[in-house]
């Protein structure tokens, strides 16, 4: 079972790069298949239209460092 930790609030400045994330003090990897929704509209989205949407996000990691899951509203 994949277990999921959730970050809240994560602002835009967070983000390294498009491949990476700052969060708790601590950097992780964004793989090209991580996904973005967009709560407002119900709708995936790509990474770009997310970052366009909000200013901040909440950020679903894995254990292994990995992003998985990126919401914007």
């Amino acid at each position: 079972m994949l277990v999921l930790t959730k970050f809240e609030n994560v602002s835009n400045s967070a983000w390294s790069s498009l491949t990476s994330v700052n969060l708790g003090g601590r950097s992780y990897t964004v793989p090209s298949d991580a996904l973005y929704y967009n709560k407002t509209s119900k709708q995936w989205i790509t990474q770009d239209e997310a970052r366009a949407f909000a200013i901040s996000s909440t950020v679903y990691t894995d254990n292994s460092g990995y992003v998985r899951v990126v919401e914007v509203r």
